[in-house]
């Protein structure tokens, strides 16, 4: 935004990020129901020029919407696109909604956990004029949340019809055999071995949410790192004090 452009008042504040550099195209795993949303992100964010100006992502929670706005955003970047990553329910509790006006030079725009501003009407007509100042310079908006636009309690009928216009893609939960594949992907990706038996064991002994299950990895992966042990049953028992 240019100087002359800039309302009066308006101050320009640091926005923070939160774009996790773990969270990339590689280690998501898709199962059988979200390989096409991956692929078309994939082929999406490689080209310079975006033929669609909105994606709407959305799904329950711990599904992967954050994940892949993340991997998006890195991939962007990596491909030397101007974007910026952006999660509301860490921006609405510490900056104004003007602070969105801030994201209008960026050729991609991923923002996150959307649900957290409905019914702020404020919040929603900076997003409107966000995304339609977007759409004029022919940049991208990705937006996760986790259901479709009508379903948000939008107070803004105008932005219910921009978020209803783009591709939406809904992201579905991994079969109990798919978080199995997911774990091993991660785990080959750390240069480890996650056997079906130990794999099983912790679907077994611990919630089911890819989110809890991804961090307990984290955790049994820097343990092996430290004490250059394997992925064995008796191990991850020792490590997570089952």
């Amino acid at each position: 935004m240019s100087e002359s452009n800039k309302p009066r008042g308006y101050i320009q504040l640091p926005l923070p990020f939160y774009a996790q550099e773990r969270n990339t195209f590689e280690n998501f795993y898709p199962g059988s129901s979200n390989s096409k949303l991956l692929n078309y992100l994939r082929q999406f964010l490689l080209k310079k020029e975006f033929e669609h100006h909105c994606i709407y992502i959305w799904g329950h929670s711990f599904v992967g919407c954050s994940h892949l706005l993340q991997a998006s955003y890195h991939a962007a970047k990596n491909n030397n696109t101007q974007s910026i990553y952006i999660a509301l329910n860490f921006i609405q509790k510490t900056h104004e909604p003007a602070c969105l006006r801030q994201m209008v030079d960026y050729q991609l725009v991923c923002i996150d956990a959307l649900d957290c501003i409905a019914g702020l009407l404020d919040w929603e007509e900076e997003l409107f004029h966000l995304y339609n100042n977007l759409q004029t310079q022919n940049a991208a908006i990705l937006f996760a949340a986790h259901q479709v636009p009508h379903k948000l309690n939008l107070k803004l009928p105008d932005l219910v019809s921009r978020l209803n216009s783009g591709l939406l893609f809904q992201i579905h939960a991994l079969t109990d055999q798919e978080k199995i594949f997911a774990l091993q992907l991660r785990a080959q990706l750390h240069g480890l071995v996650l056997p079906d038996t130990v794999a099983q064991f912790l679907l077994l002994r611990l919630v089911r949410s890819p989110h809890i299950l991804f961090n307990t990895f984290e955790k049994l992966d820097r343990a092996s790192l430290t004490q250059q042990r394997k992925l064995t049953i008796p191990f991850v028992k020792s490590v997570l004090n089952l």
